[in-house]
């Protein structure tokens, strides 16, 4: 296991494809104003809200982690650590390297440093690519499954009373890029996520990869999260809709 980066600015560089970003959403709808809002069958229905007031959302945004579980201190930086070799110059050294995807230790680092700077979040989303670049007798539907379950029980470690809203990414399909592999990488984060989600909630991520849900609590009852992932491009994703993809998206019904 490679040692957890002891700075910011080490951690950034080395984590190369995954982006943190924690943001606040303020909502100021009157009793009169109403949002548009996705629907299950995929069309738009008026929303009518009723917020007193300003309302204030907390949420981590955590994407592209791209896990490589079996990254070896004695990795070849030249092939993404994904093999060995005995070159002590092509070690990723230490704090791993920018070339290589980041181990499990660089996720508990990472996830340190969100709960110091958030610890109490509305909800996290998830983007997708949890999958990294892994060497070859890992890359399977197996370590596909392995990364999603480390990165779900960490969350879980950090943040256990967080809901958390997942999107498939193309790298969480195994095989590459398929329907098989899309089916497949919803049915596993169904059942790592899906308690966060209501039962319909839970079953459309299951089964077609989209999700709508409401924020629960007393300073934020009428809130929507809608997340719509099939077939969607910039030029169909409809407005102005809170929406989290992830692209390239993969093939889905």
């Amino acid at each position: 296991e490679v040692e957890p980066m002891l700075g910011f600015k080490v951690l950034a560089t080395s984590l190369v494809g995954a982006l943190l970003i924690c943001y606040q959403t303020v909502f100021t709808n009157s009793a009169s104003e109403v949002n548009k809002a996705v629907s299950r069958d995929g069309k738009h229905d008026e929303l009518s809200t009723s917020l007193l007031g300003a309302v204030s959302l907390t949420v981590w945004h955590l994407t592209d982690s791209h896990l490589n579980l079996w990254h070896r201190a004695d990795g070849n930086v030249r092939d993404m650590c994904r093999s060995r070799t005995a070159r002590i110059v092509l070690h990723p050294g230490r704090f791993g390297h920018f070339n290589c995807d980041p181990d499990a230790a660089q996720l508990r680092r990472v996830l340190t440093m969100m709960r110091q700077a958030a610890p109490r979040p509305s909800l996290i989303l998830l983007g997708g690519d949890a999958f990294g670049h892994v060497p070859a007798e890992h890359e399977d539907a197996d370590g596909v499954d392995a990364t999603q379950r480390t990165q779900a029980d960490l969350l879980a470690s950090f943040f256990p009373d967080t809901p958390m809203l997942p999107v498939v990414g193309n790298h969480d399909t195994m095989p590459y890029f398929s329907s098989v592999g899309g089916a497949h990488a919803r049915e596993i984060l169904a059942s790592l996520f899906g308690h966060h989600l209501s039962t319909a909630a839970a079953n459309d991520l299951r089964e077609k990869g989209s999700v709508s849900h409401r924020c629960r609590g007393p300073s934020y009852p009428h809130c929507r999260i809608v997340k719509y992932l099939p077939r969607l491009t910039p030029r169909t994703i409809p407005t102005p809709n809170p929406i989290l993809i992830h692209s390239p998206s993969f093939p889905s019904p």
